[in-house]
């Protein structure tokens, strides 16, 4: 048995099909009962292996957000087993043009429907309009990944919409988030097996591949090559502050999919803040070293002024100061008050008898506090320049 138009399955009577992947097809259908439209997934059983990839990675996913719901998230109404495929019935998505899935013409509003869209009225979506879309796929990849879960297929044509809001649907590769994640998914919107092997979370990537295409209108294997790094062509940024916007949501790309893994963002709660500006700025990529080293030579600069201050201005020696608190001591005639830069009057005539003043010890202090800064800024100036000639790590393209 195929299915075909007017075939009813599990209550419900099949219409037309309305999509199609390498996994199965999508029909329009609607419930027997009900009435309600609804999308019905049909896997042959032919194909042995995607039948029981697609059914083990169902039962994981609808056993995990058991008793949650989000609107970001497309349910799995029912799912069946049947003598001759897997089928599985969703909400519909809503329709272009405010058709009824009555008419012949309705397509399911996807995003990968949106940016054809665009690009056929040479358009683009706004910032605002990209924020409120990428916010909805990082809510609802958060919440699988809260469930334990990893889509690992987060591209334009599993983004739907549902009442006006995005949803991540077909988790047919979904799988157990663990320490290591096989790299599955499609070409150029997969994690790469070097990020995967640094601990890298799937689905970060995916979000992070689907916010460039948003920003430059460019497909994933464009990302990390300079000539490709602007706004999409239809794109209308006004003024200077959407520009610095479109700069500051391009960091989050280039963060999420950082070659240091300490980089990225530590799950999907930061990531949203970052994406609605409530993070705290990023290290830049290539700084986390040169941040070290400056508060390792920093360290050792402050070191440095206290040993200067210990031993390395040398002191009078006690034989030639009789201290006498009680007693306001005169200047010596001609004395005066030495240069800033000059050591004070007590270290200039240690051959004669001194008697140490409250003026000597604030010249001492001044003095000596002068030269631990110089040392200071001597010692960072130094490691700057030693910073300089640090090699900077080039970015890997994604295979």
């Amino acid at each position: 048995m195929s299915p075909s138009p007017g075939l009813s399955l599990e209550g419900y009577s099949l219409i037309r099909k309305i999509g199609e992947g390498g996994f199965g097809e999508v029909w329009l259908s609607k419930s027997e009962t009900t009435g309600a439209w609804k999308a019905l997934k049909w896997i042959s059983r032919s194909s042995h292996r995607h039948l029981e990839q697609e059914l083990g990675a169902l039962s994981r996913y609808s056993q995990a957000i058991s008793g949650k719901r989000s609107h970001h998230l497309l349910p799995i109404e029912h799912i069946r087993l049947l003598e001759d495929a897997l089928i599985y019935v969703m909400p519909l998505a809503d329709g272009f043009d405010g058709l009824s899935p009555h008419d012949s013409g309705w397509e399911p509003v996807s995003l990968s429907g949106i940016i054809a869209r665009h690009r056929s009225h040479d358009s683009w979506f706004s910032l605002d309009e990209v924020k409120m879309i990428i916010d909805g796929v990082v809510q609802g990849a958060g919440l699988i990944g809260e469930a334990g879960l990893q889509h690992r297929d987060i591209k334009p044509e599993n983004v739907i919409f549902i009442e006006g809001l995005p949803a991540l649907g077909d988790f047919g590769l979904a799988t157990e988030d663990m320490t290591q994640v096989s790299m599955r998914g499609t070409p150029h919107h997969a994690a790469p097996s070097w990020y995967l092997e640094s601990s890298g979370n799937s689905d970060q990537w995916g979000v992070a591949i689907l916010l460039y295409q948003l920003l430059t209108g460019n497909s994933p294997d464009k990302m990390g090559r300079p000539k490709y790094l602007k706004p999409a062509e239809g794109m209308v940024l006004n003024g200077e502050g959407e520009s610095s916007e479109w700069n500051r949501l391009q960091s989050l790309v280039n963060r999420a999919t950082s070659e240091v893994a300490g980089e990225r963002f530590q799950g999907f709660e930061a990531f949203r803040k970052g994406l609605l500006g409530e993070a705290s700025r990023p290290i830049p990529q290539s700084k986390g070293l040169k941040f070290s080293l400056v508060v390792a030579g920093l360290f050792l600069a402050v070191l440095g002024a206290f040993l200067l201050l210990k031993g390395g201005v040398k002191r009078p020696d006690v034989g030639f100061v009789v201290t006498q608190p009680a007693v306001t001591p005169q200047k010596p005639q001609g004395a005066s008050t030495p240069l800033p830069d000059e050591p004070p009057l007590i270290l200039q005539q240690k051959d004669k008898p001194h008697v140490l003043s409250q003026q000597d010890v604030e010249q001492m202090n001044r003095y000596t506090s002068k030269r631990a800064s110089k040392a200071a800024e001597s010692a960072v100036n130094s490691l700057a320049k030693a910073l300089e000639g640090l090699p900077q790590p080039v970015k890997k393209d994604n295979p």
